[in-house]
């Protein structure tokens, strides 16, 4: 084969997930290296020096004057398709982190390179769908010897040469999940609507099939705040008005639904409808029974765009609500203590809370 013509300056080269994986360095990459000069500082608003990190991100054996982050020198294009973890992957992927996989082609029988991924913009219907990644950070593990680390997206877009014209926005978006069952049993149309309030770590379930054998499953616990009305039990709500969010409902999702918490942790404090839900007794310590509502094959989850509430709050001053977005300035106490902006403390007292291998100092956070 011949030489191939070299490329133009500006065009981008083409990145797989597996070209990222061959890096053994904190790496950084953009489709297009032309960014927009910041305004010049004037004498009426001096930028405010920011303390130097106290726990840097530094690649190994790197010295003090390396920057966290090589950046690849010319415009590359990384594209890949977005999706759940793995029900295989590690406890701390599965738990925070969505997979960005390359496309699978239909020839091959080893599966795609995939790596687990966070996104700063994160859209439900990026889910199942290929996006083209435009600025990126990646950081291999150092803790896993040959293990993949995870990928940050700073800005992304759908893979779609030629978008169709959006369509106009429903009351409740679908998020893309799986294909349920078109007409679901009646043991499994359990439904809630309200504010997604918390998310639990995942656990073991214990159940029982029929032969009346203990089994275990893994799942999470999710607190949702929901409306009381008839309606809600009837259809989907079309409008948020009229309706009361004032009763507690755990729902537990297990088997392949307990891949969906990185989804659920991003929903929390958002309006979603959730169907396709089984009713089950449920004993605590083996003298109270209680009725949870439990995922199945033909769960479903809606969410309400639109919704700009805020997470409600009970009236008990140990339990407050709201939400701070900012940037890491240091770690302590492996990670159950976490700094942000130089001004905010973070305090993460579950001790089986794992913190996500995204966790690092530059990273942006919102909790």
């Amino acid at each position: 084969m011949g030489t191939p013509p070299p490329e133009s300056a500006g065009t981008p080269r083409r990145f797989t997930v597996a070209d990222l994986l061959r890096l053994r360095r904190p790496t950084t990459g953009a489709f297009s290296l032309h960014f927009p000069s910041a305004p010049a500082p004037t004498s009426r608003s001096p930028s405010r020096p920011r303390k130097k990190p106290k726990h840097a991100a530094t690649a190994p054996g790197s010295t003090s004057g390396t920057a966290p982050f090589a950046p690849i020198s010319h415009p590359v294009l990384l594209s890949g398709t977005l999706s759940h973890p793995s029900a295989a992957a590690p406890p701390g992927c599965r738990d925070n982190c969505f997979s960005f996989s390359d496309p699978t082609p239909s020839t091959s029988v080893s599966p795609a390179a995939s790596v687990c991924c966070c996104l700063l913009d994160f859209d439900p219907t990026a889910l199942g769908r290929e996006i083209r990644v435009l600025a990126w950070n990646y950081l291999p593990s150092i803790r896993l010897h040959g293990a993949a680390g995870v990928l940050e997206v700073v800005r992304w877009c759908l893979a779609e040469e030629k978008p169709a014209p959006a369509p106009e926005r429903s009351f409740l978006e679908i998020i893309p999940l799986h294909c349920p069952a078109q007409n679901p049993v009646l043991a499994t149309r359990g439904c809630v609507f309200g504010v997604v309030r918390s998310v639990s770590v995942a656990f073991s379930v214990p159940q029982a099939n029929a032969e009346k054998k203990s089994v275990s499953s893994v799942g999470f616990l999710a607190e949702i705040l929901c409306c009381k009305c008839r309606r809600c039990k009837v259809s989907p709500p079309e409008a948020v008005q009229d309706h009361k969010f004032e009763a507690v409902k755990f729902v537990c999702f297990v088997d392949s639904a307990c891949t969906w918490r990185p989804l659920m942790v991003w929903l929390v404090g958002r309006l979603v409808y959730v169907s396709g839900l089984k009713k089950k007794m449920v004993s605590v310590a083996e003298r109270d029974s209680n009725t949870m509502l439990v995922s199945s094959s033909n769960t479903t989850i809606s969410w309400c765009w639109s919704y700009r509430g805020n997470l409600p709050s009970d009236d008990s001053p140990e339990i407050c609500s709201g939400a701070y977005a900012g940037v890491i300035t240091g770690i302590y106490s492996q990670g159950q203590v976490v700094e942000l902006d130089d001004t905010v403390c973070l305090l993460i007292d579950d001790l089986l809370l794992l913190p996500p291998h995204s966790l690092r100092v530059g990273a942006v956070v919102c909790c």
